[in-house]
């Protein structure tokens, strides 16, 4: 295929068509990459795809769409050690919006827990994604 032929054949009369401003088709990996990490697709997966040896410049440029990066409030984590350690609490962080307080309280579980319950805890982190 002829890059030059496509894009001004198919790719800017497409464009024109559609309504959307001109741009050159290389930006669709952008698009394409925002959208598999939207999807929640694994990082390292993503980045072979782009071509990129490691995932550094996946999550420096694409951070802001891998799903509950950008949520800074640890309740994943703490989701985690909840639901080994309890569902009550996993129930309770799912019925309503976590206050602010809630990072103490998973700080707080996460520093009752044993040498050997964090090492199970982490053991199965990692095994999961």
């Amino acid at each position: 295929m002829d890059a030059v032929n496509f894009t001004n054949r198919i790719w800017y009369p497409l464009l024109r068509n559609l309504g959307l401003k001109q741009r050159p088709p290389y930006q669709m990996r952008h698009t394409a990459a925002t959208l598999m990490l939207a999807a929640g697709e694994n990082p390292e997966w993503v980045a072979n795809v782009l071509g990129h040896s490691t995932t550094e410049m996946l999550f420096r440029v694409y951070s802001r769409f891998v799903p509950n990066l950008t949520r800074n409030d640890g309740l994943a984590f703490a989701g985690l050690v909840n639901g080994h350690l309890g569902k009550h609490a996993v129930e309770a962080a799912a019925a309503k919006p976590a206050p602010s307080t809630d990072n103490a309280a998973a700080l707080a579980a996460l520093q009752s827990l044993s040498p050997e319950q964090l090492a199970t805890l982490l053991t199965l982190a990692k095994t999961a994604s």
